[in-house]
């Protein structure tokens, strides 16, 4: 958790976009496509929203060229996860009532 939150606040501090940014945001997205398909949706939205909002910020602050195709491979298929989890909560929302 610690490390996590280390890496956020890089990102966060605006550092520029490297090599290693991108490992560790693919870090953090292959961590998250394994717990998602163990843990409840509810549970996966936040962290999910949080790590597409962390990649598209970085996207708004105008990469170099070399790096937005990762940037957008990463981000993308993240975002469709955040969706896929609200709509998920959502239907087993409507099962309980």
């Amino acid at each position: 958790m610690a490390g996590e939150e280390a890496a956020r606040f890089v990102r966060r501090a605006g550092v520029s976009v490297s090599t290693e940014l991108v490992e560790q945001l693919e870090s953090d997205v292959r961590r998250l496509a394994s717990d998602y398909l163990i843990r409840p949706p509810f549970h996966m939205f936040h962290p999910l929203a949080e790590l597409r909002a962390e990649v598209f910020d970085i996207l708004d602050r105008h990469p170099r060229l070399e790096f937005l195709r990762d940037l957008y491979s990463l981000g993308g298929p993240v975002a469709v996860k955040s969706t896929e989890t609200v709509v998920l909560t959502g239907l087993a929302v409507e099962r309980v009532r």
